[in-house]
């Protein structure tokens, strides 16, 4: 004892003095819903709160009103630590699969896998939208760029032939967009070799490595044709919108503007990048032993392609010129729409001579973060309620089949036109209406 003051007690004897406590009721985190199927307390065993800390331990006296052994107030946040003791509940029924409102849709970043669910239907018509990685001018027109698109495209779209349709298409500086009908079933294949194989030749072509565009596309499902011709003057007005050129036959990167339906256009291999003809390993001594060197500078893909815009299964009443001479009236009006927005805002177009110029390395400054980012679309207020109705409906069912997939069932059956789950994991879907 010094100056009259208590000693500090040890460690020891602060637990002996404070004899652990044992809470009465346990904070168990049940779902929604589920409080009949909570289980009993007695079922668990007893946890203990941690001892008390080393400050409330001091042998001072204790205050008005505070019993032995009770703990000292803390001063930071009195956030009490919960555990979830309770088991994993079984499964739905199968009477429970619509009708219960248990099955809720997961927000966006809370799925078990990276991919969203994809719901695709053979003879849908599509809008899709890909851009470069960080929105830099990957895709900038340059002549030998320009040469790699066309042979890219023109490839994978002969290789699926019959399988995949395209209407309309156009490449900016750093984005691309497609107007498809996946008559198969199989646009994410098409997808996954067409950017694999543009990003490889581009990066050949800058000197680049790594990747070149971004990992997902938007894929927008399109209902009615008036909403499918809206679709296909957007994707051929877009230089105009972006303020790049004045009218669209100016652009001339790669677009289909000036392609007829039914006519083939004939696109040759380049002679850059991928298909420059140079290979280092080719006079190393170590390549020409292994007989590897005798391999070098070849490509199993064709020299020449054909490429061939087909005509959508819309407005049959017009004949195909007449159908193609209706979008180009439209792009012209919406083309002046652009010029006079200009003009009030006093706007200037960048020009084709400036647009091939771009670092492939820059970006633009703004973008619109949080937007939305739709999957659907249609020309009616009562087609949209409907396509919103089938795909909730759709998620629905495809996360209650993936709850019991990922609860052991792998004989559940997923909603039709599932992809990720039916390609990668073998999953069963049930069979496409009418088939």
């Amino acid at each position: 004892m010094l100056g009259g003051s208590l000693e500090k007690p040890s460690r020891r004897s602060c637990r002996e003095a404070f004899p652990k406590v044992v809470p009465r009721s346990l904070p168990i985190s049940l779902p929604e819903g589920r409080a009949d199927r909570a289980p009993s307390l007695e079922a668990f065993p007893k946890v203990v709160q941690e001892a008390p800390s080393r400050r409330s331990c001091s042998a001072k006296p204790l205050p008005e009103g505070r019993a032995q052994g009770e703990r000292e107030p803390s001063r930071r946040s009195s956030r009490s630590r919960t555990l979830d003791l309770a088991p994993s509940t079984p499964p739905f029924t199968e009477k429970e699969e619509l009708s219960s409102s248990r099955t809720t849709i997961p927000r966006r970043g809370r799925c078990p896998f990276v991919t969203p669910p994809r719901q695709i239907h053979p003879g849908q018509f599509c809008f899709v939208t890909v851009r470069a990685v960080n929105r830099c001018y990957r895709f900038a027109p340059t002549p030998k760029v320009l040469e790699v698109i066309w042979y890219c495209f023109a490839r994978t779209l002969e290789k699926y032939r019959g399988r995949i349709a395209a209407h309309e298409f156009l490449w900016m500086s750093n984005h691309y967009h497609l107007v498809l009908t996946d008559l198969d079933g199989c646009l994410p294949r098409f997808m996954e070799e067409l950017n694999s194989l543009l990003a490889r030749a581009l990066n050949a072509v800058h000197g680049t490595f790594g990747t070149a565009i971004e990992k997902g596309y938007s894929l927008v499902a399109v209902t009615g044709d008036n909403k499918l011709l809206e679709h296909c003057v957007y994707t051929l007005a877009n230089p105009c919108s972006a303020h790049l050129v004045s009218r669209s036959r100016h652009w001339k990167g790669v677009s289909s503007h000036s392609l007829d339906y039914g006519t083939k256009i004939e696109i040759k291999r380049p002679v850059s990048g991928l298909w420059g003809g140079s290979c280092r390993h080719v006079g190393r001594e170590a390549s020409r032993a292994s007989k590897r060197a005798r391999y070098g500078g070849r490509s199993k893909l064709p020299k020449s392609v054909e490429l061939v815009l087909t005509r959508p299964a819309i407005m049959p009443e017009l004949s195909d010129s007449e159908l193609r001479r209706h979008i180009r009236e439209q792009l012209h009006e919406r083309s002046l729409t652009a010029a006079r927005g200009r003009k009030q805002q006093g706007l200037k177009v960048m020009g084709w001579a400036v647009a091939r110029r771009v670092d492939i390395r820059s970006c633009p400054r703004n973008e619109e973060r949080f937007g939305t980012n739709p999957s659907y679309s249609a020309d009616t207020k009562a087609a949209r309620i409907a396509a919103w109705e089938r795909r909730r409906k759709f998620l629905k069912r495809y996360y209650f089949a993936l709850s019991r997939f990922l609860g052991g069932d792998w004989k559940v059956e997923f909603p039709s036109g599932t992809w990720l789950m039916r390609v990668r994991y073998g999953a069963r879907c049930c069979p496409f209406p009418g088939t």
